[in-house]
């Protein structure tokens, strides 16, 4: 833990010199699950104010959820019906049922790529029985997920987070197909994601990092990630999948310009 925290008050810091060379004026930070469940949450939040001057709020996982239902419904047109949010992270995972006009239900699980990596991703390839493990696992876990779902019966899967990302950048290289950097929304056929899924699970570590699209980074958790996806698609009748580049970052940088056009300081965007 000495390390991780060694490195979030050096992160920090480095984001305070870049604010002060650009002068910026106001600075709204938030820490998600990784701080929800730490010890040492307090005194890592005393000491990035001792040395930057930043206070960190630690969200609650349903406030995280509510930012990322911001960001998301600026980035995809959600149109008709209900949609499924799922912001998978390395901590917790955010599930959120909306329509185009408001969030329906939202919860967040913690049960993270980081820690799904750790409990059930020991051998490489991943083993059938792992997979099984896992899945017993989200069954028992993600039960409020299911009820909501069949009351709601969302018919569109948005996924915000690094893992469907890497579907993307994969699916279109796969199929020779240029990203828009400049779409906030990219569509993923469902047959693509399931045939992703069936070779990524298939390939040990030195293998997947030979699949053209997918960063080294990405490379550990893609495939609890993909296990987690394909689990809650084999639940749910989702017809279409999208990546929403918005997510929890631009939910708080809504609201944290909502905020400042309340107070009467912040520019209102024109067209």
């Amino acid at each position: 833990p000495h390390a991780a925290q060694q490195r979030a008050l050096e992160a920090m810091v480095d984001f305070k010199k870049l604010m002060d060379r650009y002068a910026v004026a106001y600075v709204q930070a938030v820490a998600t699950s990784a701080l929800r469940n730490a010890s040492n949450a307090a005194a890592l939040i005393q000491q990035i104010k001792a040395k930057t001057g930043i206070e960190v709020a630690v969200i609650s996982g349903e406030q995280e959820a509510a930012l990322i239902y911001k960001g998301v419904k600026e980035a995809v047109n959600i149109d008709q019906g209900q949609a499924l949010v799922m912001d998978i992270g390395g901590g917790s995972v955010e599930f959120i049922i909306c329509d185009a006009q408001k969030a329906l239900w939202q919860r967040s699980f913690e049960i993270g790529m980081q820690r799904l990596l750790d409990a059930f991703h020991d051998y490489d390839p991943i083993l059938p029985a792992e997979l099984v493990n896992l899945e017993r696992y989200l069954e028992d876990k993600l039960q409020p997920l299911f009820e909501a779902t069949a009351l709601y019966q969302p018919s569109k899967l948005i996924g915000a987070s690094g893992t469907f990302e890497s579907l993307i950048e994969i699916y279109s290289k796969k199929e020779g197909l240029a990203v828009n950097a400049r779409a906030t929304a990219h569509d993923l056929p469902l047959e693509q994601f399931e045939a992703i899924y069936d070779d990524i699970r298939h390939k040990s570590r030195d293998e997947r990092l030979t699949i053209p699209g997918l960063a080294a980074n990405r490379s550990d958790m893609i495939v609890v990630a993909c296990a987690l996806i394909h689990f809650v698609l084999a639940r749910i009748h989702i017809i279409a999948i999208t990546y929403s580049t918005y997510s929890l970052k631009t939910g708080i940088f809504l609201s944290a310009v909502e905020a400042l056009q309340q107070q009467g300081i912040a520019p209102v965007a024109s067209d």
